[in-house]
């Protein structure tokens, strides 16, 4: 959990994962221990990104949630603009900068587009796209699509806000709001809800299908990654970093909505069920029990062989009966599909 009570950059927790130039766009607010991200889509983008303890991956479960403020005062008046407020997880080889391209680009790093993402993204504007607000989990899976090729969205498992139809209202400005997104690796199904306080908001009273979308809660955005069993292996997903994310959009380039918009971060948190197949095979049996006794430590020793991150499932430093237990519950069961 990050909680601010320090410079999260100086303590190097955090770093940069993209080059950073002009105005910081990352300011530690010692007063009230937050971080300010001036997020903008028409800089380059920019990522500061914290190191998961073991990578993540589209059939493992977990829970993000992240407390923020919306403080740009034009934030709520300006709709023409393009302006996106991004945070999540992310592959630090895989997710390259450019969220509005889908293919890989070996020649040039500055074009490969945002594979392996796991992100909350919230944008506010009109735009030439003539709807918003948008408010959606956003997945994308590792490579593009083979089966359809030829636009960006093939390698999402459903574009932003598919369940809603991106007219909701905005969220409130300069108000203590809490986005919690749960993944479910056995359905396949993100869910987000936003919290002021302990009341979740209604953030989809617009949906497809009347209000809720397709499973009738307005307190819900729910995206699913696709599953059938044609593309199966052509959308899993792997995360190893988590971070706040500024990205450019050469869409909003294109039209010149391009906006900043600031945002306070208070708290960050992740927490996580891993899916005990530790021989990446689509199943859990004896095979994995072989590997996980070949890298067992014991209690509150340290598993630093990179082979064996895999086998400590509660993400504690160490492989103990712990972590057994976990893939005992798992035994004889196959990978979600």
């Amino acid at each position: 959990m990050e909680m601010f009570a320090d410079d999260p950059i100086a303590a190097g927790r955090f770093v940069l994962a993209d080059p950073e130039t002009g105005e910081p766009q990352f300011v530690y607010q010692p007063e009230t221990h937050s971080l300010l991200v001036r997020h903008h889509t028409g800089r380059p983008t920019i990522r500061l990104v914290h190191p998961l303890a073991r990578p993540l991956t589209d059939r493992d479960s977990f829970t993000l949630r992240v407390t923020f403020r919306v403080i740009d005062p034009q934030f709520s008046s300006e709709e023409d603009y393009f302006a996106q407020l991004s945070f999540g997880l992310m592959n630090a080889a895989g997710t390259g900068p450019n969220r509005t391209d889908h293919m890989p680009d070996a020649q040039d790093p500055s074009l490969h587009g945002a594979f392996d993402l796991f992100a909350v993204d919230y944008t506010l504007s009109n735009s030439f796209w003539g709807y918003y607000p948008g408010l959606a989990p956003t997945v994308t899976a590792s490579l593009p699509d083979p089966y359809f090729p030829g636009g960006y969205y093939d390698a999402m498992s459903l574009y932003p806000g598919a369940e809603s139809l991106l007219t909701e209202e905005a969220l409130l400005p300069y108000t203590t709001l809490t986005a919690v997104v749960e993944y479910d690796g056995a359905t396949r199904l993100a869910i987000l809800r936003i919290y002021e306080g302990s009341t979740a908001l209604p953030i989809n009273l617009e949906g497809e299908g009347g209000p809720g979308g397709t499973d009738g809660d307005v307190t819900t955005i729910v995206t699913a990654v696709k599953t059938s069993s044609a593309l199966r292996e052509s959308y899993p997903f792997r995360v190893d970093r988590i971070g706040l994310f500024s990205w450019k959009d050469d869409w909003a380039a294109m039209d010149g909505t391009a906006k900043g918009l600031d945002a306070v971060y208070e708290r960050i948190e992740l927490t996580w069920t891993a899916y005990p197949d530790l021989t990446d095979d689509g199943r859990v049996d004896a095979d994995d029990v072989e590997a996980f006794q070949t890298c067992q430590s014991g209690p509150a020793v340290p598993q630093e062989d990179p082979v064996c991150q895999n086998a400590d499932l509660d993400a504690d430093g160490d492989v103990d009966q712990d972590d057994f237990g976990l893939l005992q519950r798992q035994l004889g069961t196959e990978r979600p599909s």
